[in-house]
């Protein structure tokens, strides 16, 4: 069931990069389709996890509660759409795609792969939060200073703006976390896929933002945040197979 899973996202995603899915599919079946991958991604994690050992089961419920909020903000957006109204920003969706972020963060601190000593996780987040500070001022002094706003027309909108290019720095502060754990696990494939995950789902933010004025549903950018989706999907495939 996950790699039925893993394929249908990655039949998604390719149609999405190709442009094959805005050009031949309705606009609302396009909208929900789209929707459908996190969703999906959702169950099928939530149904492998029930048969891991109870020290895996955390993360990957954390997991699954990331992915399950990203899909539910894609389905309330498809539902604006579907109804031909302007999606209201900052909304309820909004709320569901920040509290991905956190979810996702945490999933890697709870991995027994990661976890180690009480010093050794903190040594492991001090790293990261020192690695990803020294990316995102880079990263503000190149090009995000132009486009974060701290400020908006309501106290909410003040506060969201910013909320977004601030979990990607917590998204990556979870892949040098990643990337860093002293663990022989390091290379293991479940989390090499779920590295790729977050980097996608960094990599669309950033273009999101970055060309937000001209974003239409159906950019080919959407396909970079579905790919995140997929090897999410993928991610808990791999544990169904011996190591």
């Amino acid at each position: 069931l996950s790699f039925v899973a893993a394929a249908y996202g990655l039949v998604v995603t390719l149609a999405l990069f190709s442009g094959w899915a805005t050009s031949f599919l309705s606009e609302d079946f396009y909208n929900f389709g789209y929707a459908s991958v996190p969703l999906l991604g959702c169950l099928t994690i939530l149904l492998v996890t029930r048969s891991k050992p109870k020290a895996d089961r955390r993360s990957w419920y954390l997991i699954a509660a990331g992915i399950g909020s990203s899909g539910i903000g894609d389905a309330i957006w498809a539902i604006y759409v579907a109804r031909g109204l302007e999606v209201v920003y900052p909304g309820i969706q909004d709320f569901f795609y920040l509290l991905a972020y956190p979810c996702y963060f945490f999933a890697v601190l709870s991995f027994p792969y990661a976890r180690g000593g009480r010093y050794a996780q903190l040594r492991l987040l001090v790293d990261g939060l020192v690695g990803s500070a020294s990316l995102a001022l880079l990263a503000w002094h190149l090009y995000l200073r132009d486009f974060v706003s701290f400020t908006g027309d309501t106290v909410l909108e003040a506060i969201v703006n910013p909320a977004y290019p601030l979990g990607d720095l917590v998204l990556i502060t979870a892949l040098i976390i990643l990337s860093v754990r002293r663990s022989a696990h390091r290379l293991y494939g479940p989390l090499l896929a779920l590295t790729a995950a977050f980097l996608f789902n960094v990599v669309a933010n950033i273009i999101y933002l970055v060309g937000f004025s001209d974003y239409a549903l159906g950019a080919w950018f959407d396909g970079f945040w579905v790919a995140g989706y997929t090897l999410e999907i993928l991610a808990v495939a791999l544990t169904t197979l011996p190591l």
